[in-house]
């Protein structure tokens, strides 16, 4: 029990350290140091760096197998922490609102419980910690890209979920998140027009509106509605009086799907849209997008065999819960390789029930220990089966 408990709090002390000098994706110098001061406090040979700022650890089981990998992610948010607590971020406009530290904590739990029980393990599990999950362009094209996977049969990996109860864990088959791409259009006219006499340009507001309408109809007609697809505009910005149409306006937005060839479909159709208003209108109509993260889906014989080591353990249980139409770049591995992206229940009151990318958002720090154990755990079954196999 001296040795759990000393666990427990170690990884605390740990989190609290990343928390409160969190660093934006591609910038993490100092968190980088942070783990890997702790890794080696450990006896671990830290490799890297890789894609910039990561870097890995191989833990080497006692028996012959595979390679398989854990993925955990180490940058922060461009938010400022709100929290009032002493491990509240130091670094102003920046912190750690996704729980990044906490997966990175969590996978040195398991690279500490793997090292001490590589008697157990039949092969080599990877643990990696990739910088810049959440700028779009990311970090995990630049680890696969790196050439560290490519010995890899498997990938796993967690995100916090404070819609969750603290000490539960949500394994989905198939679907976890969404696929994510950005847009921004643009219509331009010849020239402005007062607004007492449209009829002699073309406004752009009204043109603007109805491309708008048309985009809010493609999910559903274009995909199958069985298959979710979100599209929503988010800003739009166009004149600087209420007495002129301007020349110009510009909308932006995203274009979520559950589906990976969805998102072609619909990024192609827009850009036949925008022509054809730009012949009927006789405007200048011009989309950018920014291709980011395809779905994450999960690898089904892996979600059941990881329920069922959950289902033996006292300290974590399984809960459901629905897929996401959120973005996570853990996506590019599931699309490498077979992989599995579990969610980790945070919550236990108030202060942990915040959503991800607030300003107060926390964890319930109880679940780090228990969680490493269970990762563990799943990652040496999965060994263990693809040996048998």
């Amino acid at each position: 029990m001296a040795q759990k408990n000393s666990d427990h709090h170690s990884l605390i002390s740990l989190r609290r350290n990343l928390h409160q000098h969190p660093e934006l994706g591609f910038e993490e110098h100092q968190t980088r140091r942070i783990l890997i001061d702790a890794l080696e406090s450990e006896g671990f040979r830290v490799q890297g760096p890789v894609a910039g700022t990561g870097f890995y650890v191989d833990i080497k089981g006692d028996k012959p197998g595979p390679t398989i990998a854990y993925r955990a992610d180490i940058d922060g948010l461009p938010i400022q922490d709100e929290k009032p607590v002493p491990y509240a971020s130091s670094h102003q406009g920046k912190g750690h609102m996704c729980g990044h530290d906490v997966h990175s904590t969590i996978a040195f739990g398991i690279a500490r419980n793997l090292n001490q029980n590589r008697d157990k393990i039949r092969g080599t599990v990877r643990i990696f910690w990739q910088p810049a999950e959440e700028p779009n362009p990311s970090g995990a094209p630049e680890i696969i890209k790196s050439g560290i996977l490519d010995e890899c049969s498997a990938i796993y990996g967690i995100h916090c979920d404070p819609n969750l109860d603290a000490g539960s864990i949500c394994i989905l088959s198939g679907m976890v998140t969404a696929s994510f791409d950005k847009f921004t259009i643009t219509v331009t006219a010849p020239e402005s027009q007062h607004s007492a006499r449209p009829h002699q340009g073309t406004d752009t507001i009204w043109v603007t509106n109805k491309i708008i309408s048309e985009l809010y109809g493609l999910p559903g007609r274009l995909t199958n509605s069985l298959d979710p697809c979100v599209i929503a505009v988010s800003m739009i910005h166009g004149g600087d009086t209420h007495n002129v149409i301007p020349k110009q306006v510009s909308f932006a937005g995203t274009i979520r799907c559950s589906k990976h060839e969805d998102r072609e479909v619909i990024l192609q159709h827009i850009e036949k849209l925008l022509d054809s208003f730009s012949s009927i209108y006789s405007i200048e109509c011009n989309m950018q997008t920014g291709r980011g993260a395809p779905p994450v889906r999960n690898d089904d014989r892996f979600a059941t065999a990881a329920r069922s080591v959950v289902e033996q353990n006292p300290e974590i249980s399984l809960v459901s819960c629905s897929p996401s139409m959120g973005g996570e770049d853990f996506a590019h591995y599931s699309l490498k390789l077979p992989a599995l992206f579990m969610r980790l229940g945070t919550s236990s009151g108030p202060s942990t029930s915040h959503p991800v990318h607030t300003p107060l958002f926390d964890v319930d720090e109880s679940v780090m220990e228990p969680a490493s154990q269970l990762l563990s755990e799943i990652l040496i079954q999965n060994l263990s089966t693809s040996h048998d196999s």
